[in-house]
């Protein structure tokens, strides 16, 4: 009887010892999960073990870097806001791409395009900008450059219970629709010009030294598009005239509407029609 209680005291002790180390384990998850958010768009960038282990204290870098120092930091520091204790840093590790926010003791990772080769840092901003009593935290990322391309990307971090967020971007088809719908136009081949209907506005554009000897076809957008958060937030799109007898696009003017935010939605409204000056290519 003494050996069998042995027996059965052994396999007792076995059995307990398993469930404290995997208590201890699924503890040690849930504290890592404090720090890193692993949602299933981030697990391309985070599915190496060095990433997963990633805490605050890793993220050292305090000072914003310049072309020179990028690659000289597995983490470079590309956007902050020191009084609000938000610093966005760099994933510089060789194959992976993204970001990795730091607000405090939290941080999450987003896999995002942050740098061109023109080296145009983030911008990042709070404030309550669909006026819920919250603040999200905005940035714009410089995500694609080149001959008659730059692209601005806008995301909007929507503030969790668990102190992270959730991305909020506004996606391209988004907005090409809201300007494809919202802004109408009329080729008069007569007198070489455009015409442009934009709520109740109208614009016209003599295209006679622009268009030259060209054939126009239509207009797209898309290729140069800007976002700015300084008093409002407002997009900078630059239509693109197409003609027969060239490939690429061609740019005169630019149209500028302001940006709205509400329940997790982007609607573009007051739009304004510029030819001059012609929107710079950063």
């Amino acid at each position: 009887m003494g050996k069998f209680y042995c027996t059965i005291k052994k396999h007792i002790n076995i059995i307990l010892s398993g469930l404290i180390i995997f208590c201890v384990l699924s503890v040690s998850a849930l504290i890592t999960l404090k720090y890193i958010d692993h949602t299933e768009a981030d697990n391309i960038i985070m599915n190496d073990k060095d990433l997963k282990n990633i805490t605050a204290e890793d993220l050292k870098e305090t000072e914003l870097t310049v072309a020179d120092t990028l690659n000289n930091s597995d983490y470079p520091l590309i956007a902050r806001l020191p009084e609000r204790d938000i610093y966005l840093y760099g994933l510089n590790k060789p194959d992976f791409t993204g970001v990795i926010l730091k607000q405090g003791s939290h941080i999450q990772a987003f896999n995002w395009t942050y740098m061109t080769p023109v080296f145009i840092l983030p911008k990042i901003k709070v404030a309550d900008y669909d006026h819920d009593g919250t603040d999200e935290v905005l940035i714009i990322l410089d995500t694609a450059s080149g001959t008659g391309v730059a692209i601005e990307e806008l995301h909007m971090l929507e503030p969790r219970n668990d102190g992270l967020y959730d991305d909020i971007v506004f996606l391209p088809d988004d907005y090409i629709n809201q300007l494809n719908s919202n802004i109408q136009y009329n080729y008069n081949k007569e007198e070489n010009k455009l015409i442009f209907n934009i709520g109740n506005n109208k614009y016209e554009m003599d295209t006679a030294n622009k268009f030259k000897n060209w054939t126009f076809k239509n207009i797209t957008y898309g290729t140069i598009i800007y976002f700015d958060a300084d008093n409002i937030i407002q997009i900078t799109a630059a239509p693109g005239y197409l003609f027969k007898e060239i490939v690429s696009p061609q740019f005169f003017s630019a149209i500028k509407a302001k940006v709205n935010y509400n329940n997790g939605e982007f609607k573009l409204s007051d739009f304004e029609f510029k030819e001059n000056p012609l929107p710079p290519l950063r």
